[in-house]
């Protein structure tokens, strides 16, 4: 009979010890979950600045493309030339 308590008690320890370390591997989960999320928003702030910095590279470059048409027009165009 000794013997049984003994074993439920061996049991009951481990029980403890799992839980514990349960609870430390959820604790270690949630903080990389949080970091995780962190670094996500702030390589999306990054993409976004990056996207917005070629959208407006893009349009510089367009409306140089557009002046140097226009530019070419008016030069290749007789009525145009003193």
């Amino acid at each position: 009979y000794g013997q049984y308590i003994s074993e439920a008690k061996e049991i009951e320890e481990r029980v403890l010890q799992n839980e514990e370390t349960l609870q430390r591997v959820f604790e270690a989960y949630a903080g990389n979950i949080h970091d995780l999320s962190q670094a996500l928003s702030e390589l999306y702030v990054i993409a976004k600045e990056t996207l917005d910095s070629s959208d407006r590279t893009l349009a510089t470059i367009k409306e140089q493309e557009d002046l140097e048409s226009l530019a070419k027009h008016f030069s290749d165009d007789p009525e145009h030339k003193h």
